[in-house]
């Protein structure tokens, strides 16, 4: 627990007070007090969160899955629970995908959805998100009843100068294949590629924008691609038997160990 001894000139506690669930102590001078914080926060008066991600929340003791709350100031939704919990929701979508992901460059940019429901978090604050070496964790479900899932190590979205660019390290593990980088072929592997959307082509194909091939949707395509979990219905050719069935699907992710 931390404590924060903090000067003022007036009578501590009895104007001063601590946040967010801090208790304010006078000491034995009247000009001063101090804030003793909960576990989540920190600061001279307990103003601001500890945690900047789903891992440290969890390490923290915030074991419950749901919409919480971490640095600076956002609210977010971690899975607690999935392979030891401390993962980060960055994209849902569930059937019968009633959110539209059809949507533009600064729509993509900024996010758009509920957290509660399906979503994009936004590419900016997915590049904030990755600035340190993250694992991805892709999970989905088929109308058959089938579930699997992929990881990857050392996921990163570059800034918006070099237009979000996707950068994926070594399949981990799954059950669903690898389609980000599983084809020989490199004109389909996405590692690599810079985001695309309707009205922002960076695909690398001269004879068809693919996001508008992919029903709007934003993505890091090349020539279209083996894999966008954005478009309608969500594609991941990998998945064998299932890959044209997909229903749900959630992308998150969690500090490297």
């Amino acid at each position: 627990m931390l404590v924060y001894i903090v000067h003022q000139r007036s009578l501590g506690c009895a104007k001063y007070s601590c946040y967010n669930g801090g208790t304010c102590l006078d000491t034995c001078r009247g000009d001063m007090f101090y804030c003793q914080c909960t576990n989540l926060f920190r600061g001279k008066q307990c103003e601001r969160l500890k945690a900047r991600n789903c891992k440290e929340l969890h390490d923290l003791g915030v074991k419950s899955t749901g919409v919480q709350r971490v640095a600076p100031d956002n609210q977010v939704y971690c899975d607690q629970t999935t392979d030891g919990g401390g993962w980060l929701i960055v994209q849902r979508r569930n059937s019968p995908f009633g959110v539209l992901f059809s949507k533009n460059w600064s729509d993509y940019e900024a996010g758009f959805g509920s957290l509660f429901g399906s979503f994009w978090i936004g590419n900016q604050d997915l590049s904030r998100l990755t600035k340190s070496p993250v694992q991805l964790r892709i999970e989905l479900k088929a109308s058959t009843g089938a579930q699997g899932y992929a990881v990857y190590g050392n996921f990163s979205i570059s800034g918006s100068s070099d237009n979000y660019r996707l950068s994926v390290g070594k399949y981990v593990t799954g059950t669903i294949g690898n389609a980000i980088h599983g084809d020989t072929n490199n004109a389909f592997v996405e590692d690599g590629m810079q985001f695309s959307t309707g009205d922002r082509d960076n695909d690398g194909n001269d004879l068809a924008n693919c996001a508008i091939v992919s029903s709007l949707s934003g993505w890091w395509l090349n020539n279209c691609g083996r894999a966008n979990l954005n478009s309608n219905p969500p594609q991941w050719d990998e998945w064998k038997f299932h890959d044209t069935s997909i229903n749900y699907t959630e992308m998150k992710i969690r500090p490297m160990k």
